[in-house]
């Protein structure tokens, strides 16, 4: 039997994984999200809007949410994203915890 090669990286490595559990890719799945709480009370005219995304991967833990707003994540932000996979749907409330620019 094949023993498991730990150097060999997954076929959809992008790049080295340092978070606690394990993320699987979802290849861009279509969400909905809509954000629930802000800290910065001057966010809050964004209150329960909703908007389109995508979702590249997912984990026990969090997410990694692709989508176009661009706002400071100095302070806590709480969405909720909704998708469906594998026919199951799915409501996820979590807290943005950082954000990348591209």
């Amino acid at each position: 039997k094949d023993k498991l090669d730990s150097t060999k990286k997954p076929r959809d490595y992008i790049g080295p994984n340092h978070r606690r559990d394990f993320r699987v890719p979802l290849k861009k799945k279509d969400c909905l999200a809509e954000f629930l709480e802000f800290e910065n009370k001057q966010l809050d005219k964004l209150k329960h809007r909703q908007f389109n995304g995508h979702l590249e991967n997912i984990s026990l833990s969090g997410l990694k949410l692709i989508c176009r707003y661009n706002i400071p994540i100095t302070e806590s932000i709480i969405i909720e994203v909704n998708f469906r996979l594998k026919g199951q749907e799915f409501s996820l409330k979590g807290k943005i915890i950082r954000k990348e620019e591209w």
